[in-house]
């Protein structure tokens, strides 16, 4: 069944839409002052490789089917997710989940220097007992929270989503993100969080499920 048969889908573009998937991620996934991480540093690196790479999926780049990333068309809609796009095409095509986890490591800074370029972020650098730390701080607290309320919102009130926003959702719901979106809200909320996951576009939901098999693999790992 297809978002557009399920009801979810809403064609055209949003506020949202105009947004990298990763960057709205990326501001769920962290405090909309201090930028500190609201998950562990491995969840949160895995949950923006796939976000990155479903943008690639988005803009027609790369295929995945769950086994293996391959190359499409040699196209990314910028520099950040380009860099990716060369990794994949030195082999054309690689191993999915392999991907995932390498990239991991390097998804949050790839991410939040493209926040920062975009003036959304300030790169702040200390110098602690563990040696020097960086971390990017959000430079306007109501844009760091933008997605959080809007996604929300539109969840609780059961809104047509597009395919950008159901793809969010789904790897937000992946990571655990969900519980502050419908925090305190009632059954049929949360309920229709499951089915909005169930509607994402196959692709896309083909990298949602391969955060779900790299998440519970860090987690029997000791890494998660």
């Amino acid at each position: 069944m297809t978002s557009q048969e399920t009801g979810f889908f809403l064609p055209g573009s949003s506020t949202s839409s105009a947004r990298p998937v990763a960057d709205d991620l990326w501001r769920l996934a962290h405090d909309d002052v201090t930028g500190e991480p609201r998950l562990s540093v491995r969840l949160t690196g895995l949950g923006l490789a796939a976000a990155l790479l479903g943008e690639l999926v988005f803009a027609g780049g790369v295929w995945v089917d769950g086994v293996t990333v391959t190359i499409r068309y040699p196209f990314a809609p910028d520099d950040t997710t380009y860099v990716l796009l060369k990794q994949i095409s030195a082999n054309r095509q690689v191993d999915a989940r392999g991907w995932l986890v390498r990239v991991a490591d390097t998804a949050p800074g790839m991410v939040a220097e493209r926040l920062r370029a975009a003036g959304h972020l300030q790169r702040m650098s200390t110098l602690g007992p563990g040696g020097r730390s960086v971390r990017y701080v959000p430079t306007d607290r109501c844009a760091a929270a933008t997605p959080h309320a809007w996604l929300a919102t539109r969840l609780r009130r059961r809104e047509m989503l597009t395919h950008r926003e159901l793809f969010l959702v789904g790897l937000a719901a992946t990571m655990g993100l969900e519980r502050r979106l419908v925090r305190d809200a009632e059954p049929h909320v949360r309920r229709h969080v499951d089915r909005v996951v169930e509607a994402i576009w196959p692709p896309a939901y083909d990298v949602v499920a391969l955060l779900r098999a790299a998440a519970v693999g860090a987690v029997l790992t000791g890494r998660g």
